[in-house]
């Protein structure tokens, strides 16, 4: 939220900002912090996914705003979500068919999404400590 606060006051004022997302998020956020805020700093740019359905209608009467604010972007639909991809380069998984290599490598590189590492397992890479 703070980001997407920072860019709307950062930008030109008539700057359309798009939130990407799919299907699945959609459907979810009603349960995301401060929801209607979102729906008022930017557009949503949302991706179809297998399986999932949106009743702009039910989410409108949760999150008031959203049907102004939905976007349905036209893309190939993809089976897997962006939290399934996190959750496979947190366990060191290859994602170089979900992402392009580049974003991988740097992913990988920067162990983006990867728990830090606990007191324990410290100790088993150096036992002296």
């Amino acid at each position: 939220m703070d980001t997407l606060r920072q860019l709307h006051h950062d930008l030109p004022p008539r700057t359309k900002i798009f939130f990407l997302m799919g299907l699945d998020s959609l459907q979810n956020l009603p349960t995301w912090y401060q929801p209607q805020e979102i729906v008022k700093l930017c557009k949503l740019a949302v991706l179809k996914r297998p399986g999932y359905f949106a009743d702009l209608n039910a989410l409108e009467k949760k999150v008031p705003g959203v049907q102004r604010a939905v976007v349905f972007v036209h893309a190939p639909e993809s089976a897997i979500s962006a939290s399934e991809i996190r959750a496979r380069a947190a366990r060191g998984e290859n994602i170089d068919a979900f992402t392009p290599r580049a974003v991988a490598a740097y992913i990988k590189r920067q162990r983006l999404y990867r728990a830090a590492p606990s007191e324990s397992d410290a100790k088993k890479r150096n036992p002296s400590s």
